[in-house]
């Protein structure tokens, strides 16, 4: 029995491992643009030259690093970062075209544990992801886009 247990579950591991690598996000981004809306009124909290990245995993993993290209640059400790800027860790779930990030951890301490979701398209190397954001003060929609890491 615990033989045919321990096969079983050896067996099930990397089907697991692997249920993302079907999903054509899988790879590396690089952020284009990101906007805002709150209730009608459009952001675009990184400026007009956003920088960032976000990585998918083939495994479900996730990293993601969002600022504005137009930070100053000053003396001081690089733990405390100049933002406009948000980073966050985890993992993340897809189907179809709906995407959930599961945020382990964040620059922004209220989605350290959260779901974040929305859905993604992917049209040749270009990603857009729409977003309700929640977590703060408010809930807004996130749109971003991505072009495919070269």
């Amino acid at each position: 029995m615990r033989c045919t247990l321990g096969f079983t579950i050896g067996l099930m591991l990397p089907i697991a491992a692997f249920a993302q690598t079907g999903t054509p996000i899988v790879g590396t981004w690089s952020l284009v643009s990101l906007n805002e809306d709150h209730h009608g009124q459009i952001t675009h909290p990184l400026g007009d030259k956003p920088q960032g990245q976000v990585i998918y995993g083939d495994h479900g993993e996730l990293a993601v690093v969002l600022l504005s290209g137009e930070r100053e640059k000053k003396a001081g400790n690089p733990l405390m970062p100049v933002g406009p800027a948000i980073a966050y860790y985890g993992t993340y779930t897809a189907s179809g075209n709906n995407i959930t990030y599961h945020v382990t951890g964040s620059t922004y301490p209220n989605f350290a544990g959260s779901e974040q979701k929305g859905t993604f398209a992917v049209k040749g190397d270009t990603l857009t992801l729409v977003r309700e954001v929640s977590g703060g003060a408010e809930s807004f929609t996130s749109t971003l886009e991505f072009a495919r890491a070269k």
